[in-house]
């Protein structure tokens, strides 16, 4: 307390840690590693549709004090996002983002290695799905909050915002492909819409990109 104090009164440095002068005690000290820990925030990314993980590698260079979870389904691309993001702070799930637990199958629509799309089914020997709600509510036993979510599932956002979307309020940023280009007629980002259309949040367009932005971080 008494270092916090120091800090805001413009002190350049402290003792490691608060620990008292002599004492050789720093981190060996839990008490102080209890106290700092919770006064210490982490900004907390989700990258869903991660596919090598292009993006988590410029989120870790850019924000290299965030936290970063990845999801991908496809097994070869989620063996190559592993080998791109080592090293960094990401944690890596091969699975599939939905509204609801489950199982999905990865589909290969033919066009490449960036347009796998998954579809819900009953079998457990499919990949599995996962909610953003389920992966705040397990990051957020930690220090960790939520500052962003990017989206790029081929489609999946249909299944991903039709219900339980409390995280989205939780989400200052929000930025997402939609997909209705490549599948017409099928009213795929209609529960995307219909999700944020209520919400204090911006909407922006930029290129293939949707950023959703709520009204407090707006400038």
């Amino acid at each position: 307390i008494v270092c916090r104090k120091l800090v805001d009164a413009g002190a350049a440095a402290v003792m490691p840690l608060g620990a008292p002068i002599g004492s050789g005690l720093g981190i060996q000290n839990p008490n102080n590693i209890r106290i700092i820990r919770e006064f210490i925030t982490v900004p907390l990314i989700v990258d869903a549709g991660a596919n090598i993980g292009a993006s988590a590698v410029f989120f870790g260079l850019r924000l290299d004090f965030a936290k970063i979870v990845a999801i991908e389904p496809d097994p070869e691309n989620f063996a190559i996002l592993q080998k791109n993001v080592q090293g960094m702070n990401v944690r890596c799930f091969q699975g599939a983002v939905s509204s609801t637990r489950g199982f999905a199958n990865v589909i290969d629509t033919g066009q490449g290695h960036w347009a796998f799309r998954t579809e819900a089914t009953a079998g457990s020997d499919d990949v599995p799905m996962v909610t953003i709600n389920d992966i705040y509510e397990e990051e957020g036993k930690g220090t960790f909050y939520p500052f962003l979510v990017k989206m790029d599932i081929e489609g999946g956002e249909a299944t991903t915002f039709d219900k339980n979307t409390e995280w989205v309020d939780k989400t200052p940023v929000l930025i997402i492909e939609l997909h209705d280009w490549m599948l017409p007629k099928q009213g795929s980002s209609k529960a995307f819409l219909e999700c944020i259309a209520s919400k204090d949040r911006d909407f922006i367009v930029d290129g293939e990109l949707v950023y959703s932005v709520r009204y407090d971080l707006s400038g």
